[in-house]
This record gives structure tokens, sequence and C-alpha cells, in this order.
């Protein structure tokens, strides 16, 4: 029954999701494309080699994927937007920019997207563009609604660090809904209490067979 509820809830899309990219796929799907949006490092039209020399010319992918991953003061990046519900949620304090590379899992294209961190004596906070706030990366995933779990995301794991710490991390957009997993488990039972009913329908048959 167990091994049923299993096989049902997987099939069903139930199961917890892995991102289907590596950090270099992500890294690599990035250095490649010149239709990133929002992308910080920009080279509209050029040739995926082109860019790529262009990129190399910068520094090594180490030193430029911490450049992007790293927070930065939004008056100094143009695709980094200060709306009125993030500086509600920041309260006083003018919040820090962090880019986090996306990979859309509906139709695969790539966004370097801008959240917000801010400091307090009580830790720091995530700001999404909604202005929602979230202790960490778990908070995020688990409750934004900007991403899904088809999306992929390669951020830092410390995602509210200053200027950043703890290292790259990909991941799912968003944890899988709860709900699937009451579906799947509602399912998965009406199944087992069918086959069970079958199976208990011919022992009864041959319990009232005449003997010989």
């Amino acid at each position: 029954m167990v091994v049923l509820l299993a096989v049902l809830m997987t099939a069903t899309g139930c199961a917890p999701t892995e991102p289907s990219l590596s950090e270099g796929e992500m890294w690599q799907a990035y250095i490649r494309s010149s239709d990133v949006k929002n992308d910080r490092l920009p080279t509209p039209g050029r040739a995926a080699e082109d860019r790529m020399a262009h990129l190399a010319s910068l520094g090594t992918p180490a030193q430029i994927l911490g450049g992007l991953l790293r927070t930065f003061e939004c008056e100094r990046v143009e695709t980094c937007e200060l709306t009125a519900p993030v500086r509600r949620a920041a309260g006083g304090e003018a919040p820090l920019g962090r880019s986090v590379l996306v990979k859309h899992g509906d139709d695969g294209s790539l966004e370097l997207a801008t959240l917000f961190v801010t400091r307090g004596d009580d830790g720091n906070r995530l700001i999404d563009a909604n202005g929602d706030t979230y202790t960490g990366l778990q908070d995020f995933r688990e409750h934004n609604d900007l991403f899904t779990a088809e999306d992929t995301l390669l951020t830092l794991r410390d995602i509210t660090s200053v200027p950043g710490s703890g290292g790259t991390v990909v991941v799912t957009g968003h944890t899988p809904s709860r709900t699937w997993w009451w579906i799947g488990g509602g399912a998965a039972l009406v199944l087992v209490l069918f086959i069970a009913a079958a199976m208990v329908q011919p022992i009864r048959s041959r319990d009232h067979t005449e003997p010989w």
C-alpha cells in the first residue's frame, strides 16, 4: 500500500521537485544568451561567442557570478526599481538590491530578477517586488508569488547576507503545492480501497462454494 501511494503521488506530480539544471548549466545558459531580461551585463544582438568573449574580459566566471549575486545600491543599477510596496516593507531604510538568475519553466527564458535585502537588529530580511518579506531562501520558496516549482533559480544559499556569503545554490522557484499532496493521497486511498474490495469478492465467492 505504501509503495502504491508513493508511485501514484509521483505520477500525479506530487513528489518534491528538484531543479532540472545544475549551476554549471545555468551559468552556461546565462553567458551564451544576449536576451536575458534585466541583465546587468547586457550584450544586445551579440552572438554567443562574442558575448562569452566580452564577459571573459571582465573576469573569471567566479568573479562575474559573485559580482552579480552580491548586494548592490539600487540607485546605481538601472534595472533596480524601488516601488512603493518595496519602500513600505523596508520601512525607513533604503534596501539593497540582490539579483537572482531565473530560468522560467514555461518558456525557457532567462531573467536576472531583482529582490531586496534590509538589515535589522533582529536579522536581515528579504523583500520581493510585491513588498512581501521573508526570513531566508526556504521561507521565500515556500511563500512567494513570483515563481513556480517549474522555474529554476541560481542564487546565494544565504540569500539575505550582505554583501553575500554561504556559497551559491540552484533551487526551484517554489516548493510543491501542498494541495497536490492531498489530491494524490485521496486518489491513492480510493484506488487502494477499490483493489482491496476486488480482492475480497473472489474470497467470499469461494467461501460459499458447495463442497465436493
